[in-house]
């Protein structure tokens, strides 16, 4: 009996350390924070995101959607450098909010620096994002720079 418990206990903690990396946190989530190279970041980059939710630190949450909603944020980036942007229409945020999508153009100007060209409301401004991490299915990428001095 107690040599059935001890090969239990000693499964149980080969299990639990096996998961984990050495910062103690699970290694899923190490994985999920890097940012995907050139290739990676093209091949998961193009389609239709939509704004869910901006941290702390400002970096902007978008996850990956077949068609945006007419009533979300968000933007959709096309293969060949077009894309168009979804926000809103005014600079009144108190709802109820209208939104629009407008044209613009994007490309990687570095491994992890996407530029965007597009207008909205105010008119035509270019802006600069940092992809912080990609996947399949989620993008969180922070504003770096853009011509409006924002």
């Amino acid at each position: 009996m107690k040599s059935t418990l001890l090969v239990f206990a000693l499964l149980v903690v080969i299990g639990v350390t096996a998961g984990c990396n050495k910062d103690n946190g699970p290694v899923q989530a190490k994985v999920q924070t890097q940012v995907k190279t050139p290739v990676q970041a093209l091949e998961h980059l193009p389609g239709a995101w939509k704004y869910i939710d901006t941290d702390t630190a400002g970096a902007d949450l978008y996850g990956k959607v077949v068609e945006l909603d007419s009533a979300c944020n968000g933007m959709h980036l096309k293969p060949d450098g077009t894309m168009f942007k979804r926000c809103s229409i005014g600079d009144c945020a108190t709802p109820p909010l209208t939104y629009g999508s407008y044209p613009g153009t994007w490309e990687m100007t570095s491994d992890s620096i996407i530029k965007v060209s597009t207008k909205n409301w105010f008119g035509p401004y270019t802006y600069k994002l940092k992809i912080i991490s990609i996947s399949e299915s989620a993008l969180k990428v922070k504003m770096i720079e853009n011509s409006r001095g924002l």
